[in-house]
């Protein structure tokens, strides 16, 4: 579905969930559907080809976006683990 990608995605900048998913759906090329939503981010992800995702401050995004911050990384996680073509690095 999308061709190589490489991201790179400041935590810092997700304020709240509506900025979060605006600047995930810019910076990784997702399609105008894209629902802004975990279910959608995941269903995104694991249909990504070969794809580099380099997500900085994560410990801001916990901190500003509280448990939604926690399912966030853990569905970049796992979309990961689910995705071969898809490598991700987490960075505090």
């Amino acid at each position: 579905m999308y061709e190589n990608h490489w991201a790179i995605l400041d935590g810092a900048a997700f304020l709240d969930k509506k900025t979060a998913h605006e600047l995930i759906k810019k910076e990784l090329s997702l399609p105008p559907y894209y629902g802004g939503n975990l279910d959608a981010l995941y269903d995104c992800l694991t249909e990504m080809g070969p794809t580099e995702i380099d997500l900085f401050s994560c410990a801001m995004i916990r901190r500003n976006l509280d448990a939604y911050g926690d399912k966030l990384l853990q569905v970049f996680s796992d979309a990961a683990e689910a995705n071969p073509d898809l490598t991700l690095k987490m960075f505090d």
